[in-house]
């Protein structure tokens, strides 16, 4: 077990980051299995955690590989610049984001089981389900704290944008049989407007927020 702790060091801190990891690990000296799990499990469950939240908001269109390049290149350049043992200081304390996240599930996911069972609007309810998890870390991390209202959510954009869709063929049929240019001229502004609402909710779509 110490032989694998050692090349561990040998391969996440490299270089000068060395002392500062042998540093790290003095605490636990003596017990080997405290040492990896502090030293290896934790941080790296948390550098997976944080460059699944980062590739999915650079590249959120991009296929799984992609994404899993963009982590990889991101652990590589951690090892690299020596940035290693602050991630194990960070990991050391980021089971108190992991109980910020759980009350954000519980959050969002008792609103969302309340609302969708009454009536009303329910773009609005889908929205207040998730907007605490959106607003603090982004889509991605929604998607991590309650996946269903994600779902929901796209399924709304996906009518919206059809109800957008067919007033937009109702107006353009309206325009050609319209005389005056200026009644034209109102049907196209008309048209105009649907159609930067529809690039619109393709966005919010994309980003699993409920349409407008």
């Amino acid at each position: 077990m110490n032989e694998i702790l050692e090349i561990l060091v040998g391969l996440l801190c490299p270089g000068d980051a060395t002392y500062s990891c042998e540093q790290f690990l003095y605490p636990y000296e003596g017990n080997t299995l405290l040492q990896v799990l502090w030293f290896a499990f934790f941080p790296m469950l948390f550098v997976i955690l944080f460059t699944y939240i980062l590739s999915d908001a650079v590249a959120k269109n991009a296929g799984g590989k992609f994404k899993v390049i963009i982590g990889m290149a991101v652990v590589m350049l951690v090892i690299i610049q020596g940035w290693y043992p602050y991630v194990l200081v960070i990991s050391k304390w980021w089971w108190i984001a992991l109980i910020l996240m759980g009350g954000l599930y519980i959050i969002t996911h008792k609103m969302g089981v309340k609302q969708e069972g009454g009536g009303g609007g329910g773009h609005g309810q889908v929205a207040t389900a998730g907007v605490v998890a959106t607003t603090l870390f982004g889509s991605s991390a929604q998607a991590l704290v309650n996946p269903h209202h994600i779902g929901m959510n796209r399924k709304l954009c996906d009518d919206k944008i059809k109800e957008l869709e067919a007033q937009i063929a109702a107006l353009d049929l309206r325009r050609n049989a319209a005389r005056e240019d200026k009644e034209k001229s109102e049907y196209a502004a008309k048209i105009a407007e649907f159609t930067a609402q529809i690039v619109f909710n393709k966005r919010r779509k994309a980003e699993g927020l409920p349409p407008v």
